[in-house]
């Protein structure tokens, strides 16, 4: 049988030696109740919401950082808002004391150049740490991602084969290869 959040978090964090364990929620369907059950097991929360929803993760935000853990929002659909929109989202969750801002291309729809023009409107109002996180859709999520770095995006999501949603995510082989 499955088990709950709370096991997983106390048997991670009970095995737990150089690392540092986390948990992700939806700003809209996860509650402060299920949250403090969760953080005297964790070092960081990542909420997720959409790029133009900044208040919703607002609650979860204050109750991070009341606990002094890392928080972290990932910011999905990013390529269906103006780069001006995700750049007031991000001041608006950098001024609720956010440590990283994930841009999300969750559609897998940007092309070349698009990352490096939400960053500079991002840039013109912040300096907020940014992440990234990219979709292969139009199998552009590498090209994506080593955009994102040379804009200054210090983390960067990947995973083993590039399995993910739809099309899936960067591979964290090639990314390794094309950052060797």
């Amino acid at each position: 049988h499955a088990s709950s959040d709370l096991e997983y978090a106390k048997a991670a964090a009970k095995a737990k030696t150089n690392s540092k364990i986390g948990a992700i929620g939806l700003s809209t369907v996860t509650t402060i109740a299920e949250l403090e059950e969760l953080l005297e097991y964790l070092d960081f929360f990542r909420i997720v919401t959409n790029a133009n929803d900044p208040k919703s993760a607002k609650h979860l935000i204050e109750r991070c950082n009341k606990a002094d853990i890392e928080v972290m929002v990932q910011l999905c659909r990013t390529s269906a808002v103006s780069p001006n929109t995700v750049a007031k989202t991000v001041k608006t969750l950098a001024d609720y004391g956010v440590d990283i801002i994930y841009l999300v291309d969750s559609a897998g729809a940007f092309v070349p150049g698009d990352v490096t023009k939400y960053i500079k409107a991002i840039r013109k109002v912040s300096s907020q740490r940014l992440g990234f996180h990219a979709h292969n859709t139009f199998q552009l999520a590498m090209s994506n991602t080593l955009e994102a770095l040379e804009m200054g995006c210090e983390i960067i999501d990947a995973s083993l084969l590039g399995v993910g949603r739809d099309a899936g995510n960067v591979d964290l082989i090639s990314l390794v290869v094309a950052l060797s």
